[in-house]
């Protein structure tokens, strides 16, 4: 009996040896406590703006050493980037894995970051996703220095944009001064030979005519088609200025900018450049003839004013009537004649339009809008005159080497 204690002392010493150098994990202790929540499914999804993301969000809650904690744990999301919103209720419960399924989200207008954020008690985890939209607007900026509070304003029209017009306007090639007559016929903008995807606008706050009169200018100035000359004319390039000593006496620059922008991209200034989309331009009843602009007016309940086209603005300077809705039948409408004191809500119809003018557009971006009916507004109540803005159109082509013709 002695003589076999060494023997078993020696075989038990082996098993410990061996079972040391195993391959096999051993099974994880107990969680410790919670640490971080961890996105482990739907993170940095697209989608297109004002819709829901297609997949189920999920997030864990885990340890310092990343082991779930466990079931029981409430987790409460928000929206802390990018303007959306959540569908469904905020605050789910941790299921037996520490995972747990956050609400419907709901991405925001405009084309930047959107951030949903998860929080349990002090810890917190963000879940990123983005705009669905292949349209790029290049903001640059030419004359005097401006802020970067006022560069803001440029970038969030220009982001609210691009989440509106969603398909891509294949690239153009360049090579031209702008600053030429067949360019943009303005000093200060720069010669380019570049590719342009999708449209290259330049901005200015400088001195126009001094206070009270031109507030802005809006010009599309060179124009391009496909290379297979197939389809319409679209913008490559256009400038926005805005007059030093008005631009900072409006209360919301930020809806002037993007009704400016419009102009640029070819609402109103588009409207006769390869189509024909406004009839009695100049008489007494102006009318813009686009099947998508008119059904969605009809839409929102001017059965009557759109019955058959949509009433231009008929009053006014030449660069208030005919490039606009009329101020009396559409009031406070973004692409009125006049800037209304308030909001000034970027309208369906206004986003069918460009669909009329053969862009790819998310109809589901547009803001409330309520038609009230035809009515005499008094024009003392806007906030600008109908001579506030001046608004250009193209004066070249590009050509596919890049050059740039007049148009004649």
């Amino acid at each position: 009996m002695m003589l076999n204690k060494p023997l078993r002392l020696t075989a038990a010493a082996g098993l410990v040896f061996l079972a040391a150098c195993s391959d096999s994990t051993p099974p994880p202790g107990e969680p410790g406590p919670p640490a971080q929540i961890v996105a482990v499914q739907g993170n940095n999804q697209s989608a297109p703006a004002n819709m829901l993301v297609g997949q189920a969000i999920r997030v864990q809650i885990q340890d310092a050493a990343g082991i779930p904690v466990g079931a029981g744990l409430d987790v409460t999301f928000t929206v802390v980037g990018g303007g959306g919103s959540l569908v469904g209720s905020a605050t789910a419960t941790s299921d037996a894995t520490g995972t747990v399924t956050a609400p419907g989200w709901r991405m925001g207008l405009s084309n930047v970051p959107q951030t949903m954020r998860a929080v349990m008690q002090s810890i917190q985890g963000d879940i990123s996703a983005s705009i669905a939209t292949s349209y790029d607007i290049q903001v640059r900026y030419f004359g005097d220095p401006v802020s970067p509070a006022n560069r803001a304003f440029f970038e969030s029209a220009a982001a609210r944009l691009e989440a509106m017009i969603t398909g891509d306007i294949v690239n153009a090639t360049a090579n031209l001064d702008l600053s030429s007559p067949n360019g943009c016929a303005t000093p200060g903008l720069p010669t380019v030979n570049e590719e342009v995807d999708d449209i290259i606008i330049y901005a200015a706050i400088t001195t126009i005519d001094g206070p009270g009169n031109v507030l802005g200018q809006a010009t599309p100035c060179v124009g391009r088609k496909h290379p297979n000359e197939t389809g319409k004319t679209m913008v490559a390039y256009g400038y926005m200025k805005f007059d030093v000593v008005d631009f900072p006496n409006i209360s919301n620059p930020q809806d002037v900018i993007l009704h400016e922008m419009l102009h640029v991209l070819g609402s109103g200034t588009l409207w006769e450049t390869d189509r024909t989309l406004i009839t009695g331009k100049g008489g007494p009843d102006p009318r813009f003839t686009g099947a998508a602009a008119r059904q969605a007016c009809a839409g929102f309940g001017a059965i009557v004013s759109c019955a058959a086209t949509v009433p231009l603005e008929n009053q006014g300077g030449v660069g208030t009537r005919d490039f606009h809705w009329r101020e009396t039948t559409f009031n406070n409408e973004l692409m009125t004649g006049l800037y209304n004191a308030g909001i000034n809500p970027l309208s369906a119809m206004t986003i069918a339009s460009m669909a009329d003018l053969d862009f790819v557009v998310n109809a589901a971006t547009a803001d409330q809008y309520a038609f009230v009916g035809t009515f005499e507004l008094s024009r003392f109540g806007a906030q600008l005159h109908p001579g506030w803005e001046q608004i250009g159109s193209l004066r070249g082509m590009l050509r596919k080497d890049g050059k740039v013709e007049a148009i004649k």
